[in-house]
């Protein structure tokens, strides 16, 4: 039990010496990288950076990180899978772990996982690994060859399609509408209204909870032949009147002509007949006969 206290205690001295030291290391062949090291990300997205070390026998590393700040938020560094079992004071940038009682790792090794947020929506994103103050070291000698290690990240903005419209006239089957809202639990209960429809369309109740949830609004064919049957009814009712109507019109010139004739031809004749009453009547022979003539003495 002594022993392996002594030994822990050992490993982390060693540790805190290579960490607080100053010597400058000779280079070595170990390197950092990083998984993926590019991709394409949408804004406000989250997306995982592996951090990996290739050293041998390995037993103490420290990955530095930089970033752009403006484009990128560090939410979390993840160290369940690391081959490094202990913390030797990492801080959001600066990944210091090591592997306790004597024991060594030779790579490629997982250092820590870094889950970034993409905050802006175009442009590229740099992460650096490996920048000044880094280590791989094995048994207080660094095995890191100096060289930081970088991803290029490409950020996007997706284009949201709006959805196609319903409704409007269609003469298709059931058609349906759904959306997804979050808000306090409420319900509604509503009479869609078809204009000119002469059936009772049927109630459509709007239920929404306090946590997401979808809402579906169902037109159902019956509906939608009403309204056709509507929209022709209507047409054909209109032809009907204006036929109607153009021949009312059309008998009451008829008729009005008719009448205007007839009342031309009776005063015709009647003022035919009142021009041969004021003709002067001619004495026939024989009352000319008739008349005595005058005897001479």
């Amino acid at each position: 039990m002594k022993t392996k206290l002594i030994s822990i205690l050992a490993s982390t001295v060693a540790v805190a010496s290579l960490l607080l030291s100053g010597t400058s290391y000779a280079a070595g062949s170990a390197a950092f990288s990083l998984s993926p090291a590019s991709g394409t990300e949408d804004i406000n997205s989250t997306f995982a950076v592996g951090i990996y070390e290739n050293g041998t026998s390995v037993n103490v590393v420290t990955a530095n990180l930089s970033y752009d700040t403006s484009k990128l938020q560090l939410v979390s560094v993840d160290i369940s899978a690391s081959a490094f079992a202990s913390d030797a004071g990492s801080t959001s940038t600066s990944i210091s772990r090591y592997v306790p009682a004597g024991g060594t790792v030779s790579g490629p090794a997982e250092v820590a996982v870094v889950n970034f947020k993409a905050i802006a929506g175009s442009g590229t994103a740099n992460v650096t690994v490996g920048t000044s103050g880094s280590h791989i070291a094995s048994g207080g000698a660094d095995q890191w060859n100096g060289a930081p290690t970088s991803g290029t990240y490409t950020l996007n903005t997706p284009v949201v399609t709006p959805p196609p419209a319903t409704g409007g006239g269609s003469t298709t089957g059931t058609g349906s509408t759904t959306k997804t809202t979050t808000t306090t639990t409420s319900s509604k209960t509503t009479t869609p209204v078809v204009a000119g429809a002469s059936t009772t369309q049927p109630a459509v109740t709007d239920t929404t909870a306090a946590i997401t949830s979808s809402k579906t609004v169902k037109t159902t064919p019956v509906v939608i032949a009403n309204a056709a049957n509507v929209n022709g009814t209507s047409k054909g009712t209109t032809l009907w009147l204006l036929s109607l109507v153009l021949a009312l019109v059309i008998a009451s010139g008829t008729l009005y002509e008719l009448r205007s004739r007839r009342a031309a031809r009776i005063k015709k004749a009647a003022e035919a007949k009142k021009t041969l009453n004021k003709r002067p009547v001619k004495k026939t022979t024989a009352a000319r006969v008739a008349k005595p003539k005058k005897v001479l003495a």
